[in-house]
């Protein structure tokens, strides 16, 4: 882990135009809201005993994303994505993931979708995986590659986008 000497080094900002959190809840909003649709028609539930099994990936997810952010915070960068990223992570969860707080937020969408007992919201988690892949992903790897070059680059090679 590296940090840029000065925030002048690194002017840019990451252009989304929706911040990560906020596709979340929109996902968990628009899950529920083609749930409650679909349940007009057609009766799926899964069965209460997936509720458990919600609460650990809720549970998990948000311990995840606390440790990222302590993570974060001792190599001196933003978690912010609409602030300059000011060091490249390669610890902790890193090692394994290049964004394992999006997988948070993913594992975390589907341990609602499990509590809500809606195979409708479970269904619809790829999409989340991809909207976030398209929308924020892929211009948070090309603002890296920009502003670290190489030290992004090598990151790249030794871990996966997802898991």
């Amino acid at each position: 882990m590296q940090n840029k000497d000065s925030h002048s080094e690194i002017d840019g900002r990451l252009d989304i135009k929706v911040l990560p959190l906020t596709m979340c809840l929109y996902m968990l909003m628009g899950g529920i809201l083609v749930s409650w649709t679909a349940s007009w028609f057609v009766s799926v539930e899964m069965g209460k005993a997936w509720g458990f099994l919600g609460i650990v990936l809720v549970a998990g997810a948000y311990l995840n994303i606390k440790w990222c952010f302590r993570i974060f915070s001792a190599a001196k960068t933003n978690t912010n994505t609409t602030k300059p990223t000011l060091a490249i992570v390669d610890s902790g969860p890193y090692k394994f993931s290049r964004n394992p707080m999006y997988l948070s937020y993913v594992v975390a969408y589907a341990g609602m979708s499990l509590l809500a007992n809606s195979i409708v919201m479970l269904a619809l988690t790829p999409l989340f995986m991809l909207w976030l892949t398209q929308w924020v992903i892929k211009p948070e790897e090309s603002y890296l590659e920009k502003y670290f070059g190489e030290e992004y680059l090598k990151l790249k090679r030794a871990s996966r986008r997802w898991l």
